[in-house]
Protein backbone atom coordinates (compact mmCIF):
# COMPACT_ATOMS: atom_id res chain seq x y z
CA UNK A 1 0.00 0.00 0.00
CA UNK A 2 1.21 3.47 -0.83
CA UNK A 3 1.14 6.33 1.64
CA UNK A 4 -0.26 9.82 1.17
CA UNK A 5 1.30 12.20 -1.34
CA UNK A 6 4.58 13.70 -0.15
CA UNK A 7 3.92 16.68 2.06
CA UNK A 8 0.22 15.93 2.52
CA UNK A 9 0.60 14.90 6.15
CA UNK A 10 2.80 17.92 6.79
CA UNK A 11 0.16 20.21 5.29
CA UNK A 12 -2.59 18.73 7.48
CA UNK A 13 -0.41 18.99 10.59
CA UNK A 14 0.38 22.63 9.80
CA UNK A 15 -3.32 23.45 9.39
CA UNK A 16 -4.13 21.72 12.68
CA UNK A 17 -1.29 23.42 14.58
CA UNK A 18 -2.50 26.83 13.39
CA UNK A 19 -6.11 25.91 14.25
CA UNK A 20 -7.32 26.36 10.67
CA UNK A 21 -10.68 24.76 9.95
CA UNK A 22 -10.49 22.51 6.88
CA UNK A 23 -12.32 19.68 5.19
CA UNK A 24 -10.74 16.68 3.50
CA UNK A 25 -12.86 15.37 0.60
CA UNK A 26 -12.82 12.75 -2.12
CA UNK A 27 -10.56 9.74 -2.23
CA UNK A 28 -8.30 11.04 0.52
CA UNK A 29 -11.26 11.38 2.89
CA UNK A 30 -12.39 7.87 2.00
CA UNK A 31 -8.98 6.39 2.76
CA UNK A 32 -8.69 8.33 6.02
CA UNK A 33 -12.02 6.79 7.03
CA UNK A 34 -10.82 3.26 6.28
CA UNK A 35 -12.01 2.62 2.73
CA UNK A 36 -9.97 -0.09 1.00
CA UNK A 37 -7.86 1.03 -1.94
CA UNK A 38 -6.40 -1.09 -4.71
CA UNK A 39 -3.63 -0.24 -7.14
CA UNK A 40 -3.10 -2.02 -10.41
CA UNK A 41 0.45 -2.03 -11.64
Amino acid sequence: MRGPAPGFRDALESLAVHQVEFVVVGGVAAVLNGAPIFFEE
